[in-house]
């Protein structure tokens, strides 16, 4: 029993110290109401692919100020077909269709421009058309309740 109190200590404190840590400014503009919709110039990509993973940042600017956004795996494939002009070079279109096929078919004639969530005190932008903002708010409510409920079970329990 001892051992899944301390596990379960942990998981709340490791769910409290990377929220903090990562996604903290995030939080803060969120609960402050410090965020709008906003479009992003793209202006170049960095795509990776290591030991069965691939990756692709999409970097840019939301008026002067330099932002990004990443995407793993099978979300790449989503991206693309969300916003077939973000990629922005015939070279990049014809490199990126080896791995993704059938996706960038009218690719040439499309925007780099895309309409972006941004928060004011963070590079990091959330995209607007895949619902990545209420997958994040669903995700940030669900810790929220599991780490407040544990704290009030656990200081019920330590009071016995």
């Amino acid at each position: 029993m001892k051992f899944i109190k301390i596990i379960w200590i942990v998981s709340v404190f490791i769910i409290i110290i990377f929220h903090i840590t990562f996604e903290g400014y995030k939080i803060f503009d969120f609960l402050s109401k410090n965020y709008s919709i906003k479009t992003m110039e793209v202006t170049d990509y960095y795509y990776d692919t290591y030991s069965r993973r691939k990756s692709i940042t999409i970097n840019g600017f939301v008026d002067k100020e330099r932002v990004y956004f990443t995407r793993f795996d099978d979300e790449i494939g989503e991206l693309f077909s969300l916003y077939p002009g973000i990629a922005t070079e015939n070279k990049e279109i014809e490199k990126l269709s080896s791995v993704f096929p059938n996706t960038f078919k009218n690719s040439y004639n499309d925007s780099k421009n895309i309409e972006v969530l941004k928060f004011k005190n963070t590079q990091i932008v959330m995209l607007t058309k895949d619902n990545e903002f209420q997958s994040w708010k669903r995700r940030l409510f669900l810790f929220s309740i599991y780490c407040l409920t544990s704290i009030i079970i656990l200081i019920l329990i330590k009071k016995k």
